[in-house]
């Protein structure tokens, strides 16, 4: 019997899917002379420096870009704690992205999804039904505690 080490791949090469690319540079809260302080407002200087570091990824984006052939779709920007982009970009392009000079680590973003079978539809779009997910967090140990019925 042969038996192959190898993975099944979770996604097409040409498949569009969500990474987190996190680049080498610092966020703002690593630069020497910034002040970020957990429930303190940003100083003047602080809020140019986020502005600064966006300004960075979108150039990196858009070398990214170049070098993969396409337009990345940049969604999210993170400037104070991490100095990443939330993208769309073709799954095989992931690990072409790590190798680029100023990439630290780009990786898949975690992606959910409502069972149908659980999900009722409203004006607008899918509301998740809540029936189910009591057990995920802890609920049912409660309500064997003698918890039930309270808030």
């Amino acid at each position: 019997m042969v038996r192959s080490s190898a993975l099944a791949e979770p996604y097409a090469p040409s498949t569009m899917v969500r990474v987190m690319i996190t680049f080498e540079a610092d966020a703002v809260s690593q630069m020497d002379t910034m002040q970020v302080h957990l429930g303190q407002e940003l100083g003047a200087a602080e809020r140019n420096a986020m502005q600064a570091v966006k300004k960075q990824q979108q150039v990196m984006a858009q070398s990214i870009g170049r070098k993969l052939g396409y337009d990345i779709q940049v969604s999210e920007n993170f400037t104070l704690l991490t100095n990443a982009v939330s993208a769309t970009v073709k799954y095989a392009d992931l690990a072409a992205i790590n190798r680029m000079d100023g990439v630290k680590q780009a990786f898949l973003m975690p992606s959910y999804a409502i069972p149908e079978i659980h999900a009722t539809t409203v004006s607008g779009g899918i509301s998740p039904n809540l029936k189910y997910t009591a057990p995920s967090w802890g609920a049912t140990g409660a309500w064997n505690l003698g918890y039930a019925d309270r808030v």
